[in-house]
């Protein structure tokens, strides 16, 4: 328990930090509106961390304007400044800090990666989003029981503008902003150059992530069938977006939805083991019976509905705006890890070279001891 949560004997738990460490978060966030905001920032994350702050401040202004890109500014050094009070104080343990970093080397890893390509239409934020909401979440977390609701609410705001579509394509995209692009790649590099082992490791655990999803996506698009979009929470969702595509209001359409959702229901029913369980949902299938509903009972009904949608498939599905989504993301992959095999195999060459040649790229060949 830490050390501000414990009570004294005979008494009620002390506030977190105390009066002083109150009166010094409240300072913080009447000295982060000013020069001494960036202060805090080269504090922690040293001027390359200056750098890259206002390259994304340059980006929020030219993407949503001056006063937005102020207020980000200005959200982003509250955060960084009470955050760093957080752990300078030792309100929150260096532990619970610990997770905040292989967040933070996945986000950099995929920035790094996307500003890496020359080609601008194979750029993909979807990663670079989720590492956002993966970062954010951790923090906010962290910070949520030391902070105003407020003040958590600015971490959130600040996350949900960095992960957002128009932001992203944007920075990856945009050719006006290509000075942006390059001053943040070369600072992000900066940052993440003493974590070299951490990011390898990094790197590999996203490569692997790559090719898993790959692997699934690439069947789902060369044989698109009903049943297996519907195994997971992810591809269903593709299939929802396909019949919202149109009314969502009309009457096929919600005779639509009604169908996945049985179909799913029926799926999960079938997959129960415990005996207890089926018991209890058999009497909610069918009332005031005390016997077990035999798990094949909605087979038929499932028959029908598959084959309805595979019709549908065939006629609608591959055409429509989800599914092409799919087909884009399956590209974005495969150029990634086409990529990643090339960098290997380059990497293993010039591991062979200095093994047989330990002065190779060096410009120690024409070196002689005669020099």
């Amino acid at each position: 328990m830490s050390a501000f949560m414990k009570k004294k004997s005979g008494s009620s738990p002390v506030k977190t930090g105390g009066m002083f460490f109150r009166a010094k978060k409240h300072m913080a966030s009447r000295l982060t509106d000013s020069s001494i905001g960036r202060q805090t920032v080269i504090k922690f994350f040293g001027h390359s961390g200056d750098s890259l702050l206002q390259s994304v401040q340059s980006v929020a202004e030219y993407v949503e304007g001056k006063e937005f890109a102020k207020q980000l500014m200005v959200d982003i050094m509250k955060i960084v400044g009470k955050v760093g009070l957080l752990y300078s104080n030792k309100v929150v343990s260096e532990e619970s800090f610990e997770p905040i970093v292989p967040s933070l080397l996945e986000m950099a890893s995929n920035l790094q990666y996307n500003l890496d390509l020359k080609d601008s239409s194979s750029r993909d934020g979807r990663a670079v989003a989720d590492a956002f909401e993966k970062l954010h979440k951790i923090l906010f977390n962290l910070i949520k029981d030391h902070m105003q609701e407020k003040n958590s609410a600015k971490l959130t705001h600040v996350c949900d503008y960095l992960k957002s579509s128009k932001h992203l394509d944007a920075l990856f995209t945009d050719p006006h902003l290509e000075a942006q692009r390059i001053t943040m790649h070369t600072h992000i590099s900066r940052l993440v150059d003493p974590f070299s082992a951490e990011m390898e490791a990094t790197n590999k655990n996203l490569r692997e992530q790559s090719q898993k999803r790959f692997d699934k996506l690439s069947g789902l698009v060369a044989n698109p069938t009903f049943p297996a979009f519907m195994r997971d929470i992810e591809t269903r969702r593709i299939v929802t977006s396909w019949i919202m595509e149109g009314d969502s209001r009309d009457s096929v359409s919600q005779q639509h939805l009604f169908g996945c959702d049985f179909y799913v229901a029926v799926l999960d029913f079938k997959s129960i083991t415990s005996k207890p369980i089926v018991k209890s949902r058999s009497s909610q299938i069918c009332q005031n019976t005390e016997d077990f509903v035999r798990k094949d009972i909605f087979d038929p009904a499932v028959a029908r509905i598959a084959s309805l949608f595979e019709m549908l498939f065939e006629d609608s599905f591959k055409t429509c705006e989800a599914f092409e989504g799919l087909k884009e993301e399956l590209r974005i992959l495969e150029l990634r890890l086409h990529i990643d095999v090339e960098e290997h195999h380059h990497e293993e060459e010039d591991n062979r070279q200095s093994v047989h040649d330990p002065g190779a790229g060096l410009g120690m060949k024409d070196l002689s001891l005669e020099d």
